[in-house]
């Protein structure tokens, strides 16, 4: 068991191709989860990412003095993928291929598409980097984590266009739409089109487990990052993240958001679809 900045996760544990139902025992020292009240076991039937929520299902652990423990119900064959952490934090997010300007776009609104294999980042309040997932088919990601605690989610800027159905070299898209969640529950922010800092460009993936004000140097910085306060009692939906190809937000000579961008994305892209 490690300890993630406030995130308690257990390494996952592929159990190999059940073919009758059965029970599973977990047990864990009980000072894992000091301070953590009513931590969760999460079972993900055949999905070792944890991305599907149709296949996530939560355990509460039942403690004493030296351990906490669970008992899983195999009810089905398969593989079967466990984790620890109280609730699920979860979003999407999507190109806004129509997007012509001004506030930004929900991804309910037409012509917009979820985009997977996008990296998404989390953090602890204090900046700590915590895990990182990738998004599914779709456009949704899942972090599991512990209520009552408060953290920030980035994206990574796609280099995929739902027009190329997959990574294209050179693109470069703007965040045009986010959400927050500082309340507790998901709120519409409309008017951060171009990112954070739409002078700079976004920071590259943090792959070296850096904190998040490090990401902030030289012309770069996270661009595109959202607030979110788990509340006591549940999990909180609906952080997304939209992006466009075709907007320009500084006057750059090169790079994201610029005019120059905008033409090597057009020509990559083929234009804007009608």
């Amino acid at each position: 068991m490690a300890n993630y900045s406030g995130i308690y996760r257990m390494a996952r544990v592929w159990l190999a191709q059940l073919t009758n139902t059965s029970q599973i025992a977990i047990q864990v020292p009980a000072n894992t989860f000091t301070g953590i009240p009513n931590p969760q076991l999460w079972v993900s039937l055949g999905d070792p990412t944890f991305q599907t929520p149709a296949a996530l299902v939560p355990i509460a652990l039942t403690c004493n003095a030296s351990f906490c423990g669970a008992t899983v119900n195999a009810s089905a064959p398969g593989s079967y993928y466990l984790s620890f952490g109280q609730v699920a934090l979860s979003g999407a997010v999507f190109e806004d291929v129509n997007y012509g300007g001004g506030s930004g776009r929900a991804k309910s609104t037409a012509g917009c598409v979820g985009l997977a294999g996008v990296r998404v980042e989390l953090y602890s309040q204090a900046g700590a980097f915590v895990s990182a997932t990738t998004t599914v088919t779709g456009g949704s990601y899942v972090f599991l984590v512990n209520l009552s605690s408060t953290y920030t989610v980035r994206v990574v800027t796609p280099t995929t266009s739902s027009r190329t159905g997959g990574s294209t070299a050179g693109i470069i898209p703007v965040q045009t739409y986010r959400t927050t969640a500082t309340s507790g529950t998901a709120v519409a922010v409309t008017d951060h089109v171009g990112g954070e800092t739409p002078s700079l460009s976004d920071a590259a993936a943090n792959t070296s487990n850096a904190t998040l004000t490090s990401l902030t140097a030289t012309g770069t910085t996270a661009q595109s990052i959202a607030s979110a306060a788990v509340p006591s009692t549940s999990g909180i939906i609906g952080i997304d993240f939209g992006f466009n190809f075709d907007t320009i937000v500084n006057v750059n000579a090169s790079g994201q958001g610029s005019f120059a961008q905008f033409l090597t994305n057009a020509d990559a892209l083929g234009g804007v679809a009608p």
